[in-house]
């Protein structure tokens, strides 16, 4: 032992231990998130699918099951339908990230703080763990597989700071959800990933396989999107320049990497719901009815699928309304994409575009409520900031000072938005009002924490 701590002492030598460069982004989320948590500046206002998680590591922790009944989150009065053999209610939402942060709450519970003793500083403390710091860890690795484009320090830092702060996933940071841990380990499987094709042992570079294979499957059981991920990326193992024995291995230790999360999301979801799906999949799990046209002038499925979709990119929660930034990340995908580029990271670019197209046409075909009191499109945080870490290749090369000026003026207009998502969990209005200028309007009127709250908002 001491011999490794004396040769890890050497090899560290001449090295700095600490790097502005790439915790300047970490740092920022923290110092700009911490105040802003909604257990901070909303203490009484909560959503009902963060009552249900929160409900569901109190139900875990002090009473041994995932059984909300008996929780102090959720009223009698909103209960959800019933479910499993001994007819108890449940969360309809994937049990798997309540039951990793079960175990910061138990710690939290035998240091004495509990959610009856001071509720306020738990949640903050499960919301911090739970979406705060997993973003900041984001930043850090946005800025170290900059590495790929091969940019400065500074402009790395520059492409960190786009990818959290222009793509809305540090709106997400302040509340405790699924998309911003699911978006952050996404992030890390592709990390890793990286890290195992610059590797020069083969055992690290399995290694690093395996981690990507169960950090990406912990990402698709939280936020059953990424599943798309989980399928596809495999892709970018087959286009290493490795033997085909090497590939062969690293897709055994990749799928041994996911097993864990897959057979955890499997072990706490079939016994409440029968099967592998989460409650919200289930029919006596839906909270809303959609109404059909049934006239001759009502417009056809396509028709409604199509302007789902418009609304989801264009429309008043739409992506490119909202975070614009992401032109950016698609022009450098689409320069990746057509220069000579490592196979590795065509494929991987492929994959980033591939899954963020199959996810919003899912979501357009699935006609989801887009009514719901969100900011943004929640569903498409999952992609963003990996689709906006492409802007890389775009920074790389050279433009005019007009195109710089563009581009920043996008970047400001982004953050700004992203920036008011965060500051603003919460918007007074009617039911799908709830929008970057309805939010901004808010903050600048001063309106009190009461104002609206989100118990209707589904998963």
């Amino acid at each position: 032992m001491l011999s490794v701590i004396h040769h890890w002492y050497r090899s560290r030598a001449g090295r700095p231990y600490v790097r502005p460069w790439g915790l300047a982004m970490p740092v920022l989320v923290l110092v700009v998130c911490l105040p802003l948590l909604r257990p901070l500046l909303h203490p009484t206002d909560i959503s009902q699918n963060e009552r249900e998680r929160l409900a569901t590591i109190e139900a875990i922790v002090e009473q041994k099951t995932l059984s909300i009944d008996h929780t102090s989150f959720i009223p009698k009065d909103r209960l959800g339908p019933v479910s499993g053999p001994e007819k108890r209610h449940y969360s309809k939402q994937p049990p798997v990230m309540a039951a990793m942060l079960a175990g910061p709450y138990w710690i939290m519970r035998r240091c004495g703080l509990t959610f009856t003793s001071n509720p306020a500083l738990a949640c903050y403390l499960l919301t911090m763990i739970g979406c705060t710091l997993p973003v900041a860890g984001a930043a850090a690795l946005v800025y170290r597989l900059g590495r790929l484009f091969e940019l400065s320090r500074p402009w790395r830092t520059l492409l960190s700071g786009t990818a959290i702060f222009g793509s809305g996933l540090v709106s997400y940071a302040t509340v405790l959800n699924s998309h911003a841990p699911a978006a952050a380990m996404l992030l890390a499987g592709c990390a890793a990933l990286y890290h195992a094709g610059t590797a020069r042992q083969a055992d690290r570079s399995r290694g690093w396989v395996m981690f990507a294979g169960l950090t990406v499957a912990l990402a698709a059981t939280i936020d059953m999107a990424a599943m798309v991920f989980l399928v596809l990326l495999p892709l970018v193992v087959l286009s290493m320049r490795w033997s085909v024995s090497m590939k062969v291995q690293s897709l055994v230790w990749y799928v041994l990497g996911a097993l864990a999360p897959l057979v955890l999301h499997a072990a706490l979801t079939i016994p409440i719901t029968g099967d592998i799906r989460p409650g919200f999949l289930h029919a006596d799990y839906a909270a809303q009815v959609v109404l059909v046209d049934d006239s001759e002038d009502a417009p056809s499925a396509m028709t409604l699928t199509a302007l789902k979709l418009l609304d989801g990119l264009l429309g008043p929660h739409g992506l490119l309304t909202h975070f614009p930034v992401v032109i950016f990340g698609l022009i450098g995908l689409g320069i990746v994409l057509r220069r000579h580029w490592p196979s590795a990271t065509k494929t991987l670019a492929a994959v980033s575009v591939l899954s963020a197209i199959l996810i919003v046409g899912v979501y357009g075909v699935l006609n989801p409520d887009w009514g719901q009191p969100m900011f943004a499109v929640r569903w498409f945080i999952i992609f963003l900031p990996l689709i906006v870490f492409w802007a890389g290749a775009w920074l790389r090369r050279h433009h005019r000072p007009a195109i710089w000026g563009i581009a920043a003026a996008v970047l400001v207009f982004s953050i700004i938005t992203s920036l008011i998502g965060a500051a603003a969990p919460f918007a007074p209005g009617k039911r799908g009002e709830y929008t970057v200028y309805s939010a901004a309007k808010w903050l600048l009127k001063g309106s009190p924490s009461a104002g609206y709250s989100m118990l209707d908002t589904n998963e």
